[in-house]
């Protein structure tokens, strides 16, 4: 599955109003842990959310991510397994994600430790690609002013 996502950095919580102000209720709310290791030049991701753990990788273009990743079940420590390949830990990165939908267009509002608060537009499937740049627009959000860095490269930058 691949997913299409922009982010923008937005004072904090405001975007809330606006989405509620539209009607949008907030369909979930998840505290998510995302640690990531690194091998050489490979990142990847593993994140725990609601007792579910993601391993993920990340394709980064000059503005919009696609990923690809998918759920774990094993006996074993995703954890230990990535140390045991030789991946080291290089940060954890906490947040609080607030989950809207409009229209199939997925509205995440994230509050990222030491961070600061964002506001994510994301589809699956790049045949979606114009309708949430339409999606995107209608909430005064411009494609070209999207964050083109990840969280786990604005905290390296940070550090």
């Amino acid at each position: 599955m691949k997913e299409i996502e922009y982010k923008f950095k937005v004072k904090t919580n405001s975007i809330k109003d606006i989405l509620e102000e539209e009607g949008i209720q907030q369909e979930s709310q998840l505290f998510i842990s995302d640690t990531y290791y690194k091998k050489d030049e490979n990142v990847v991701r593993v994140r725990s959310q609601n007792d579910e753990i993601i391993f993920n990788s990340k394709l980064s273009t000059s503005l919009f991510f696609m990923r690809d990743e998918f759920e774990v079940v094993t006996s074993y420590s995703i954890h230990e397994i990535l140390q045991h390949l030789g991946y080291n830990i290089e940060c954890n990165i906490l947040k609080v994600r607030s989950i809207y939908d409009y229209n199939d267009v997925t509205i995440c509002v994230d509050d990222v430790a030491e961070l600061g608060c964002f506001v994510e537009f994301e589809v699956i499937g790049e045949e979606n690609i114009d309708y949430l740049y339409e999606v995107m627009n209608y909430f005064d959000f411009n494609p070209q002013d999207a964050v083109k860095l990840s969280y786990y490269e604005m905290f390296m930058d940070e550090v």
